[in-house]
């Protein structure tokens, strides 16, 4: 349980570090606002990446705190992007060693 909480605030670290570099100064809360709202809105059915619903989440929580929609739709998108493309490559590399282990049966 420690290591679940310790990870969620990590992740919330990260997000209020990349709050900061895209200037909306908000504090430690809003992140940990953002990285639960992204999550609650990943446990519904959506496209792949849950593209859209991860955008709208981010959106409607910064909105909570007075962040204008076209600003927070820009961090949401960089946030997503930076959540999902070191998956991609890694995925590749997945499928290719996969691929091998079943040439060679």
């Amino acid at each position: 349980m420690a290591a679940g909480t310790g990870g969620g605030l990590v992740l919330a670290a990260s997000v209020w570090l990349l709050l900061l570099g895209t200037d909306i100064n908000v504090g430690y809360g809003m992140a940990l606002l953002v990285l639960i709202a992204t999550n609650l809105v990943l446990v519904l059915p959506s496209s792949p990446a849950a593209l859209g619903a991860f955008e709208a989440a981010v959106v409607v929580g910064l909105g909570a705190y007075g962040v204008e929609r076209a600003e927070a739709l820009s961090f949401a998108l960089v946030l997503h992007a930076l959540n999902a493309f070191p998956y991609i490559p890694l995925g590749y590399v997945a499928l290719v060693l996969h691929a091998r282990v079943v040439r060679t049966r």
